[in-house]
């Protein structure tokens, strides 16, 4: 294994950048900051149920599961979360979405820049959101070219933190554990990568405090850090 220094990356040098062959990436709060978005979509789907609004830290604090868990989430909140009910709300909350989900969200600082540095290694996006949104997204701000796989929360039978969509990544595309890395702004990113047995780093700009996000092999401030970690 290629020695490397376990931790906090900055005002530290890593020993030998990771010799990789895959980086697995998030898309919310890791490759682009949707948060006003989603946040606008939530809020309008409870006015639109007669009921009040959240804060935006709020419903931050929800977002990570995916849409059908954030928005029973904020529901739940002020009532009974019906099945009819849950059916309608995601129905208001799709059709809102879906015409804005790009008015207010874009590609964090650096990461195009980054992803031109390692466009020579495999590279996927594995969101929780659904695959349909995480590729009109990706499309939408031209990243979509600079993946070799896209997949969303409902690409597969289970999404993270289960470990298993990252073992259907290093399959699908014959790597090694121990030459590919998840970078994530969540929980469910680490827990997910953990399992499979691969490395770890989390993004500490993303939208989960860095209490949160312990265990990881690696922490970066901005996805530039990356190419600090991953020899190119």
């Amino acid at each position: 294994m290629y020695i490397c220094l376990l931790g906090e990356l900055w005002g530290k040098e890593v020993a030998k950048a990771l010799r990789l062959e895959l980086l697995i990436f998030d898309l919310d709060g890791t490759l682009v900051d949707s948060m006003e978005d989603i946040v606008r979509s939530a809020n309008f789907t409870l006015r639109r149920l007669g009921l009040r609004e959240l804060p935006r830290d709020t419903i931050r604090s929800f977002v990570g599961d995916g849409i059908r868990n954030l928005v029973k989430r904020c529901m739940a909140h002020q009532t009974e979360v019906r099945a009819d009910l849950l059916e309608g709300a995601m129905d208001i909350y799709f059709r809102f979405y879906d015409a804005h989900c790009t008015d207010h969200t874009h590609v964090y600082p650096g990461v195009r820049e980054t992803l031109e540095q390692l466009r020579g290694k495999k590279k996927v996006v594995l969101s929780n959101k659904g695959e349909y949104y995480t590729r009109k997204i990706l499309h939408r701000l031209q990243l979509a070219e600079a993946f070799d796989m896209i997949l969303g929360g409902d690409s597969l039978t289970e999404k993270k933190p289960h470990p298993r969509p990252v073992r259907y990544i290093l399959n699908a595309l014959n790597v090694d554990p121990q030459r590919a890395l998840i970078i994530g702004d969540s929980p469910q990113d680490i827990q997910s990568g953990k399992g499979a047995g691969i490395y770890t780093c989390a993004v500490l700009y993303g939208y989960r405090p860095e209490s949160r996000l312990k265990g990881a092999d690696f922490k970066i401030r901005s996805m530039p850090e990356l190419l600090r970690i991953v020899s190119q």
